[in-house]
């Protein structure tokens, strides 16, 4: 390939675009996934929403890459800013989320039991299981 006055600058700005769009491909396929985990999954849940990001990547590096070939320099240029507006409200949505998730507005699947009635701040919020102590051993059979 000869090289022109435009090889250079397309190549920064292609570079920029795809490493641009890889974490905002990350993000909206964790955003988009996390509603298709099942709700049994336990502690796979978590790397399941992870394997949806990944995916989002790989997706949007795919993508990067093919705008970056068969894009115009002006189109590119374009391209790169809308990819980083979308990067910015990628962060903003995660930064938003986890200061939700600190303040304890949304914390997803912990629910915290209701006091009961008679029972005070200080205690326990689940009962103590009884134990049989010696003088309580014959009752056991």
């Amino acid at each position: 390939m000869r090289r022109t006055e435009t090889t250079r600058p397309r190549l920064w700005r292609g570079i920029l675009l795809v490493v641009l769009l890889v974490p905002v491909g990350f993000v909206l396929g964790m955003v988009v996934g996390a509603p298709l985990v099942p709700p049994g999954s336990g502690l796979a849940a978590g790397a399941i929403v992870v394997g949806y990001g990944l995916i989002g990547a790989l997706a949007a590096l795919v993508i990067g890459v093919v705008m970056a070939v068969r894009l115009p320099l002006p189109l590119l240029r374009r391209a790169a800013w809308v990819a980083l507006t979308g990067m910015l409200a990628a962060s903003l949505f995660l930064y938003a989320r986890y200061r939700a998730v600190q303040a304890g507005r949304a914390e997803p699947g912990i629910e915290k039991p209701a006091p009961r009635p008679d029972q005070s701040q200080d205690a326990a919020p689940y009962p103590r299981p009884k134990t049989a102590g010696a003088e309580d051993a014959g009752q056991l059979y």
